[in-house]
């Protein structure tokens, strides 16, 4: 079957590459259909119909393909599709059979002279016999890779330096790809220090790429970066060691941007866990801390450098004691708050818990995110301790302020009383929440149809729509009004044809309605003669 002449050389390239890394699974061939799973950035499917020997429509998962292009993923099937093919073996083997005749024909020069040439042209080729060799690769050979990195970041460029969305998606393909081939083979021959500089290399590359990253494409690089980091440093001697942890030190002090420092940080502080590395990770993260304090607004990310500071102590069984008065000083960041009360409940010393979360709620009173989330902790801790009044007042303050209007906050409220204290307690509750509470969910949950329905009739068409399931059967009369005030209000503003399309909408769902039919209908003929003039209206209108 002769396919090669569909995909540009490239593709034939890296598919073939695809191909004898083995990526092709689950090979099946039927009479019209060749499909398979090829391992890349995800696992992709790939689906090929042929007849009569000539390939027809190919499909693949990966986004190169959904843009209507031949990837090297199908290269990649119809190359393991060519190994198992009868026809092909039998090409194959006469192949092999002209190769071995061939290279019995040549003598030794000859066969230096092309292999020399042939590994020379091809660095991948040149990686694999060093590989069977059990050769380590020379400086100039990482060197080579760089420049290949090099290549592929622009090769994905425009005359600008750009990469755009379609471009970015097809670099974060090609570069994981290539990292992910090269650096393995680097591990597997021990050439850890040589892998960690490709990586680094790439990973220095993105700093300042010019780049239409919505796709996320960036994000994936990074990530396989911190997958072969991970990968070399569990690979590494102590020796290697040390020079990758300074690495990662020296490029945290400013080198690179914000987003990119998380990446290293993950590294850091999740890998290199011996002794002697530990106080140098806390004296970088004492370092980053008084850099912090010195400005005068404290910084979004002191509560992270607080926490790897706790977290490196701990590392280093220091006394627990020793590590409570730390957050102790700390409490007014709330992370180490969050920590410390975490700890606090662990040890089952409860009344610190509550009056941390209790100074806590009077610190952040402006902070009503912070505030919430201690009072549900304060909360289930009275509870706890069996000190229902102050569980009572907390769970009132929960209702009626942090999250008024939340269904679960009502329902327990509710449990704490009679069927008796609870119509009148509710009546309470109703009459204080503030009117941007969410009241309509609590009839809702309360089954006050009638209140429910005040409700939808004051509001918006959202309101009417999000309830009517439960309302038109009850109130069908009063729920057709509505929606014929709304339609009306929406017809008097001249607007675009995507709004005359939300007024036919609504018109058929009140057509099911008692006299709707009739409504919709009067509607109609009395729009068509005081719009006539708004062609689109007319047009949305006829297709009722």
């Amino acid at each position: 079957m002769k396919w090669k002449h569909l995909f540009p050389e490239k593709i034939l390239d890296r598919g073939h590459a695809y191909y004898a890394d083995e990526l092709v699974e689950d090979l099946d061939v039927t009479a019209t259909v060749i499909q398979a799973n090829v391992i890349g950035q995800d696992l992709y499917y790939v689906q090929i119909k042929h007849i009569d020997g000539s390939i027809g429509t190919m499909y693949c998962e990966c986004p190169y393909a959904l843009e209507n292009q031949h990837c090297k993923h199908m290269a990649a099937v119809l190359y393991e599709f060519d190994e198992g093919n009868d026809l092909n073996h039998i090409e194959s083997t006469h192949m092999t059979e002209d190769i071995f005749h061939l290279v019995a024909r040549a003598d030794d020069t000859l066969l230096r002279g092309f292999l020399t040439a042939i590994l020379s042209e091809n660095s991948e080729l040149l990686g694999r016999f060093k590989g069977e060799l059990g050769v380590p690769l020379s400086e100039s050979d990482v060197q080579r890779y760089k420049l290949e990195i090099n290549d592929i970041f622009a090769e994905y460029e425009d005359r600008h330096g750009f990469i755009g969305y379609y471009q970015a998606r097809e670099l974060s393909m090609d570069l994981t790809d290539y990292l992910g081939r090269h650096v393995h083979l680097l591990i597997n021959t021990r050439q850890v220090s040589e892998a960690f500089e490709v990586v680094n290399h790439t990973f220095k590359e993105m700093h300042n790429l010019a780049i239409d990253d919505s796709g996320g494409g960036i994000v994936t690089i990074l990530n396989h970066c911190v997958a072969h980091w991970q990968e070399i440093i569990n690979r590494a001697d102590q020796a290697q060691k040390v020079d990758m942890f300074d690495w990662f030190i020296q490029q945290l002090d400013g080198h690179v941007i914000d987003y990119m420092e998380e990446y290293l940080e993950a590294v850091l502080f999740d890998q290199f866990t011996e002794k002697v590395f530990l106080k140098k990770k806390e004296q970088l993260v004492d370092k980053k801390l008084r850099a912090l304090f010195r400005t005068e607004r404290i910084a979004y990310d002191t509560d992270k450098w607080l926490l790897r500071k706790i977290e490196l102590l701990e590392q280093q069984n220091v006394e627990q004691s020793e590590i409570d008065d730390y957050c102790k000083q700390h409490l007014h960041f709330n992370g180490v708050k969050d920590y410390y009360v975490e700890r606090c409940l662990e040890r089952k010393d409860f009344q610190t818990a509550v009056e941390v979360l209790e100074e806590s709620k009077v610190r952040n009173g402006d902070l009503p995110g912070i505030v919430a989330r201690d009072s549900v902790t304060l909360k289930d801790l009275y509870k706890q301790a069996g000190n229902h009044s102050a569980y009572l007042q907390e769970l009132w303050d929960l209702a009626l302020n942090h999250h008024a209007g939340n269904v679960e906050i009502f329902n327990e409220l509710k449990q704490q009383y009679t069927v008796e204290e609870w119509a009148e307690q509710r009546e309470v509750l109703f009459e204080q929440l503030p009117k941007s509470a969410p009241i309509h969910r609590l009839y809702h949950v309360e089954q006050l149809y009638d209140r429910l329905l005040a409700f939808v009739q004051s509001s918006s068409s959202i309101m009417l729509l999000e309830y009517e399931n439960i309302l038109k059967d009850k109130y069908p009369e009063a729920m057709l009004e509505k929606y014929e005030s709304i339609v009306q209000a929406m017809a008097e503003e001249t607007a675009n044809r995507k709004n005359y399309q939300q007024i036919v909408k609504l018109l058929r769902k009140m057509k099911p309605y008692p006299d709707g039919e009739k409504r919709v209908a009067a509607l109609k003929t009395k729009w068509q003669q005081q719009y006539k003039n708004r062609p689109a209206m007319m047009e949305e209108l006829n297709k009722l």
